[in-house]
């Protein structure tokens, strides 16, 4: 059998994602969707800056204690 080639260098390294983090966020989505809707995140006018602005305002509160 010959040497393979895989053209990966450069790219994103997936391997090194700690896999419980990402089950930790469908827990939030999935309570998220039982207690309102599906995606009823996107469905607000504005959303994304409406959200951006949310989490700005927790990560100042959490960064000055």
């Amino acid at each position: 059998m010959g040497e393979g080639k895989k053209f990966d260098q450069g790219k994103l390294r997936w391997d090194l994602v700690p896999w419980e983090s990402f089950e930790k966020v469908v827990e939030i989505l999935t309570y998220g969707a039982e207690k309102y809707d599906a995606y009823d995140w996107t469905k607000l006018d504005n959303w994304r800056n409406r959200y951006f602005s949310a989490a700005m305002r927790h990560l100042v509160s959490w960064f000055e204690g």
